[in-house]
């Protein structure tokens, strides 16, 4: 027997609600990407990789994460 698909019941709890923002932004993400990526050398995008990691590393550094 297969599972009914209900949204209300998936978003009523909190996990469920982070599982579909997550699904909603990588679909955006995708989408985004798809448009703009090809427009983008790989050294840009590992230099922009590199920047946020670093950010990220300040940020738990100091306690704002």
């Amino acid at each position: 027997m297969l599972a009914e698909f209900n949204l209300n019941r998936i978003t009523s709890t909190q996990e469920g609600k982070m599982i579909l923002t997550g699904i909603v932004a990588a679909f955006l993400g995708v989408m985004i990407g798809k448009k703009f990526l090809h427009k983008t050398t790989m050294k840009t995008i590992q230099y922009i990789t590199g920047g946020l990691l670093i950010l990220v590393g300040i940020f738990l550094t100091t306690g704002l994460i």
